[in-house]
């Protein structure tokens, strides 16, 4: 097991802001067990160690790799994992298809499947599910009306739609990029 001390914040729910608001993380001892953008202004700051520079980095900029966070998420269904994981290897700045993503792990025409797990996920942000988009525009985000959070994220990491709604297919991945997420 990876050292983590210095990099995690102790165990709990800790708070880090931007400019979107405020983001909730639940940390154990062992990594990230679940994030998700909040209104509350009940926060805990979180304290200074890697794990919120990294952040920070990310807010500033768009690009820092959230994928270095470890996680510790709770167990799930085994296509919910293999699309989990998979989130962790779309890379900022990039977009792929509710249909690509499924088709990339093997089950094309699950594209329903993939949202279903990308609407369960327990790390918004840090698996990044508002980087999988409808063929048509930016489809769903965590399974309520948050698409305009979602479009947010995407402007953020420099992805726009174009005017007809769509994603420039410069941005848009034919299939994951190989190679596997440290996870």
């Amino acid at each position: 097991m990876t050292d983590m001390s210095g990099f995690l914040p102790p165990p709990g729910t800790w708070s880090v802001s931007s400019k979107l608001g405020a983001w909730e993380f639940d940390v154990t001892s062992r990594g990230l067990a679940g994030s998700r953008w909040s209104d509350s202004r009940d926060v805990r700051r979180m304290p200074p160690c890697g794990m919120r520079n990294l952040l920070a980095s990310y807010f500033a900029n768009g690009r820092a790799p959230l994928s270095a966070i470890p996680l510790d998420l709770p167990p799930g269904g085994e296509f919910s994992r293999k699309v989990q994981l998979a989130l962790a290897r779309i890379p900022p700045g990039r977009v792929i298809t509710y249909g690509r993503l499924a088709a990339s792990l093997g089950r094309p025409g699950a594209s329903k499947a993939v949202g279903s797990a990308c609407r369960a996920n327990p790390a918004g942000l840090v698996l990044p599910c508002h980087r999988v988009v409808a063929a048509g525009g930016p489809g769903g985000y965590s399974g309520g009306d948050w698409v305009w959070l979602k479009l947010e994220l995407l402007a953020h990491e420099g992805v726009v739609q174009d005017p007809d709604g769509r994603f420039p297919a410069d941005v848009l991945l034919e299939a994951l990029p190989r190679g596997r997420a440290s996870r």
